[in-house]
């Protein structure tokens, strides 16, 4: 671990409030405003993209092992593959593959709980092309996002890829079906990078039957002596 938890210096600069019964802390009125606060504290220098690791505690941690030898014995074949993919590896493997369309799901899909979706804002179709398809639905051009902070979740709609293109400069443009709340639209030349994977509801590793659940441990060291065998 390279953090740790500590008492937040916000709450009382002296820490008197360690000796107080358990009881009076929950009825002082300025302890009530503020509640307890712990801060994460860097146990040493954290370099810049460098992963937070804190200790989860003992308990926590025999019974991940306890969790991972069962899910193994259970989820395990001869191949070894032992956990499904999601979409965070799908995202990874078709960084720079050029997308699947229907033509081709029939000799490999993505796997069954992962599905494509894009960021995407856009703008009227150019005059003297098609403005809607063969079922009616609207066509209009991809116009962004264009910045990476404008990358956000009230562009990103649940897609289909329907056709691809190699493009200059992005390796390929596709034609995709956005599906909105009350409505489809087909979107042309929707860059690579502007789709990416989500998986679908309730596929996710935290919804799996059998997911890894256990309260994180709280550090033995931060509770005062007040507050501890308390019956």
């Amino acid at each position: 671990a390279n953090a740790e938890l500590r008492w937040s210096s916000l709450m009382s600069d002296d820490y008197d409030w360690h000796d107080m019964d358990p009881e009076d802390l929950v009825n002082d009125d300025s302890m009530q405003r503020l509640g307890l606060i712990v801060d994460f504290v860097a146990k040493r220098d954290i370099k810049e993209g460098e992963e937070i690791f804190l200790d989860y505690g003992p308990e926590w941690t025999q019974a991940w092992d306890q969790y991972m030898h069962q899910y193994n014995l259970k989820h395990s074949d001869p191949a070894g593959k032992s956990w499904p993919l999601r979409a965070v590896d799908v995202k990874e493997q078709y960084k720079h593959r050029p997308l699947k369309i229907p033509s081709e799901f029939e000799e490999e899909s993505y796997p069954e709980g992962v599905t494509t979706a894009c960021f995407v804002e856009t703008e009227a179709q150019i005059d003297g092309r098609p403005k809607t398809n063969e079922n009616g639905q609207d066509i209009e051009r991809w116009a962004g996002p264009l910045e990476f902070l404008e990358y956000q979740g009230i562009h990103f709609h649940l897609c289909d890829v329907l056709e691809r293109k190699e493009a200059e400069g992005v390796a390929y443009n596709y034609t995709v079906l956005i599906h909105l709340k009350n409505d489809q639209v087909q979107v042309e030349d929707v860059p690579h990078h502007a789709i990416s994977f989500v998986d679908k509801p309730y596929q996710g590793d935290i919804h799996i039957q059998d997911a890894f659940r256990h309260p994180i441990g709280f550090p033995d060291q931060l509770f005062p002596q007040a507050w501890r065998n308390r019956h």
